[in-house]
């Protein structure tokens, strides 16, 4: 009897690989913000492509590619970063793999929160890794629970079919967006502790410097936010530390633009005609990184 159910599970997970392994399933996004951070972390991990170009950071980030079509954004780009985490918990990702992109944008926004041990650890767990690796259906995005509920409601903010959407202005709680706005320009207005700004640093630099070991250019870029909150004085203080670190190790810097004129749902992350609209600068001043012609240093 067990021996006929082991059979029996054996044959089902073959038939669900080789199913898996035949279809696009493009429409798992997860069923929480910690599974979808998981798939986008192991679409990036066990992918045969070669991103030449990789961004790591927070949910400010993210929004820049999940409302956003293709076309929009760099040549073979990969955006890995998480909602809730920092840009550490991509950089950990390159270094636990030796990944070599052509350049890796870093966004400095939410840069002073700490990598989160637990996620790594489930990406990395050596057991599910290897499993993962070579059986795709071990995988989230191939969850059959997960596969089921989506296919039926397939997610309309896909990346290829977004260049279709009409771009429409933000319809947002306004209760929300200036209580979310208060608490931020709250948690902005004094600067932070200098050791705790330096140990940051500290950690980013031996993230950075081992990408330039392996011949990565590391490029540090801003998002703009509400203009009320835009030059409060953590996030300036913020700015000059990285500028100070990095900008001696050769690092080139893409800075925040004039906040004015960009919208946001809750004074951090921009609505989505602004993500087209900062893109757009993002790409204009990508161009000048990439020929060396110049690079604003407000950053």
């Amino acid at each position: 009897m067990i021996r006929t159910s082991l059979l029996l599970v054996a044959i089902f997970l073959i038939c669900y690989e080789l199913l898996i392994r035949s279809t696009n399933v493009w429409w798992t996004i997860g069923q929480n913000q910690w599974q979808a951070n998981i798939i986008r972390a192991n679409n990036f991990i066990f992918s045969d492509h070669q991103y030449d170009n990789v961004m790591v950071g927070s949910s400010v980030a993210v929004k820049l590619s999940s409302k956003i079509s293709k076309d929009s954004l760099p040549d073979n780009f990969y955006n890995l970063s998480f909602d809730g985490l920092s840009a550490l918990d991509g950089l950990l990702i390159l270094e636990k793999l030796s990944s070599s992109p052509k350049q890796v944008f870093i966004e400095t926004n939410i840069l002073m929160r700490r990598e989160d041990k637990i996620f790594q650890s489930a990406l990395f767990s050596p057991v599910m890794f290897s499993l993962k690796r070579f059986f795709e259906s071990f995988r989230e995005s191939h969850q059959p629970v997960e596969v089921l509920a989506r296919i039926t409601t397939p997610r309309k903010s896909h990346p290829d079919s977004l260049a279709f959407e009409p771009l429409k202005e933000l319809v947002r709680d306004e209760a929300v967006y200036r209580s979310m706005l208060k608490i931020k320009i709250d948690k902005s207005t004094i600067p932070m502790p200098e050791g705790e700004v330096a140990d940051q640093m500290g950690r980013l630099k031996k993230l950075v410097t081992q990408l330039q070991a392996r011949g990565v250019q590391v490029v540090f870029f801003e998002v703009p936010v509400d203009p009320a909150a835009c030059g409060l004085a953590a996030q300036v203080q913020l700015r000059q530390a990285v500028k100070k670190v990095f900008k001696p190790l050769g690092c080139k810097f893409i800075s925040v633009p004039d906040c004015n004129g960009y919208i946001t749902s809750d004074g951090t992350h921009l609505d989505r005609v602004s993500a087209y609209k900062f893109l757009n600068y993002f790409r204009h001043e990508l161009e000048k990184v990439s020929s060396g012609r110049s690079v604003i240093s407000q950053l």
